[in-house]
């Protein structure tokens, strides 16, 4: 989780052999639910990437190949 001027982002890893779905998602949602925090964003990191389903424009995603890149940014 971080903060900005924006409010909140909430960030989930998964070191998952196969890459992460819509499921995923819908679950963390679920979950944020209960808090009372609000975030505006989320965002995804996995080892294994995304697939398909995974909604592109509304959540930061980066797999564990982004990281060994140089430009790491938020796009």
């Amino acid at each position: 989780m971080t903060y900005d001027k924006k409010g909140y982002l909430f960030y989930e890893c998964k070191y998952a052999s196969k890459p992460i779905g819509r499921s995923v998602l819908d679950e963390e949602e679920t979950q944020i639910k209960e808090l009372s925090l609000n975030p505006y964003r989320l965002g995804f990191i996995t080892k294994s990437g995304f697939t398909d389903d995974f909604p592109k424009d509304e959540t930061i995603r980066y797999t564990l190949q982004d990281f060994y890149d140089t430009n790491l940014t938020d796009d």
